[in-house]
């Protein structure tokens, strides 16, 4: 118990008679006395009718103070009446939270770090700004836009878990820690960071994983995860754990499939083909933003088998693989830099990552996500591809490369059309002209039948018109023909001389 001289203050007034026998549990004393109430028979008061020790306390809620200053308040002096009064009664409004603080870290409330009352007032009003802020903290908002989606199966499990994690580190549970806690990797209290100071993050670490507050709130990670594996393959390897409702035991049976040996196995042979062949030479191939993804998916899978790159090794990597023509000057300025810090950590890593994705924006082929391209028309496709779009470059908005016709085929760089061939053989495309192109061709093929028809027909009517002539001058001669055959071989003329004769 701490000198009387020390946390006695002012006497209260007036003193409470002392009940017989007189019992207060030291801790209590002392914390009491720190609240502000100097005579002691009046902390023994308090404590014989409010709280008889740290268990007592951490069930209790601010309102239950207020209920206690008014039942002492309504007292009359003889009874042994006393005025709490706003100070006195914030500061045990307050305790009320540094009590309960100890058990979110899985540990019993103590004055073991607590050398004096001007600590004790600053530790529970630490505690009680703790409590103001998660009472003002909007988990229904945050929880909605950190949604990680269905899990679609092993491809995705790395970002989904992280998604997942936090997606549920939005969300308090029934004592106010975040619903991570649920699912941490340890299932003892890890206190490695608590000299980091921030306490949010410790109670996750720590937070007991057994009793009625972690039930509750294992089963409500149970019903959150359900939702996420719903009618997807992932949902097989829960639903033997499904009676139990158990969140964490869910979660461990996801990890344990798709993070097992098998799957781990799978993303090294990933990392180790991106190490190989992963390469940025412009925005058309592949955009900046998706190439930094895919290093940190090869850094990712190193990591899981015990291969942790240092950070000098990233950044070389970083270097060797951007090979963009027009980066070139920006890379050998970075490199420069990079060279007066030989002992550079992963930090400058993301400062050269971040540098050259500031360069990438200036870039001629860069289009910005969210931009449309000038080229696009009502068809979906841009000036350079049609039927997938929009297209930028050879590339459809999700990033695979288009493999239908190109309006500007020959506008494309070789290396584009290349990547464009072939992709069109890995899926074996026989690539065909468009209809559109097609029925230019048989509207061409159409009129020029018809100008050469109109052209026959003109030559054909010219013809007739030339043998009807020939005709007419045919019969006219052949008419005089007959007159002379006939006067000359006893014809109508000969008869008419043989009459007059």
């Amino acid at each position: 118990m701490a000198d009387e001289a020390v946390i006695n203050g002012p006497a209260d007034e007036p003193v409470a008679p002392v009940p017989a026998p007189v019992l207060i549990h030291p801790d209590i004393d002392t914390v009491l006395g720190y609240c502000g109430f100097g005579t002691r028979a009046n902390r023994i008061a308090i404590s014989n009718d409010g709280f008889a020790s740290f268990t007592d306390i951490a069930i209790l809620e601010q309102k239950d103070i207020e209920v206690l200053a008014k039942s002492f308040g309504a007292l009359t002096v003889a009874a042994g009446k006393i005025v709490f009064g706003f100070k006195r009664s914030q500061l045990m409004q307050a305790m009320i939270h540094w009590v309960q603080d100890f058990s979110r870290i899985s540990r019993s409330p103590s004055l073991d770090l607590v050398p004096d009352k001007d600590t004790f007032i600053t530790q529970i009003h630490e505690s009680l700004q703790r409590a103001k802020m998660r009472d003002n903290v909007d988990s229904d908002k945050f929880s909605v836009a950190a949604e990680p989606g269905k899990l679609k199966g092993q491809k995705v499990w790395l970002i989904w878990e992280r998604s997942f994690q936090n997606y549920l580190s939005t969300i308090l549970g029934q004592s106010g820690v975040p619903l991570s806690y649920v699912i941490r990797a340890s299932e003892a209290p890890d206190y490695s960071d608590e000299a980091d100071g921030d306490f949010d993050a410790l109670s996750i670490l720590c937070a007991p994983l057994k009793g009625l507050v972690f039930k509750v709130d294992a089963t409500k990670v149970h019903q959150l995860l359900h939702g996420f594996v719903q009618g997807e393959v992932a949902e097989t390897w829960i639903k033997p754990k499904e009676k139990k409702k158990n969140g964490r035991i869910d979660f461990l049976a996801l990890q344990d499939h798709y993070g097992g040996h098998g799957n781990k196995t799978i993303r090294i042979k990933e990392a180790e083909s991106l190490r190989k062949t992963l390469l940025y030479k412009n925005e058309r191939i592949m955009t900046f933003d998706k190439f930094l993804t895919a290093m940190q998916t090869m850094f990712t899978g190193f990591e899981e088998n015990d291969e942790h790159l240092s950070a000098q090794q990233k950044v070389r990597l970083l270097f060797d693989k951007v090979q963009h023509t027009l980066l070139e000057t920006t890379k050998a300025s970075l490199l420069t830099a990079y060279q007066l810090y030989p002992d550079a950590k992963d930090d400058y890593y993301n400062f050269i990552a971040n540098s050259l994705s500031a360069e990438v924006v200036n870039l001629p082929d860069y289009s910005a996500p969210t931009r449309q391209a000038s080229g696009v028309d009502s068809g979906g496709g841009s000036s350079m591809g049609k039927g997938q779009g929009p297209v930028q470059g050879i590339r459809s908005e999700n990033g695979t490369i288009y493999t239908g016709f190109y309006n500007a085929w020959q506008k494309l760089s070789a290396e584009d059309k290349q990547a464009v061939m072939s992709e069109r053989d890995r899926l074996k495309i026989t690539h065909q002209k468009s209809s559109r192109r097609s029925g230019n061709n048989r509207r061409a093929s159409s009129v020029k039948k018809t100008s050469t028809l109109a052209k026959a027909k003109r030559k054909i009517s010219s013809l007739q018109t030339q043998l009807k002539e020939a005709e007419k001058k045919v019969s006219f001669e052949s008419s005089d023909a007959e007159d002379d055959a006939g006067n000359s071989f006893g014809g109508r003329s000969s008869k008419k001389k043989n009459k007059s004769a």
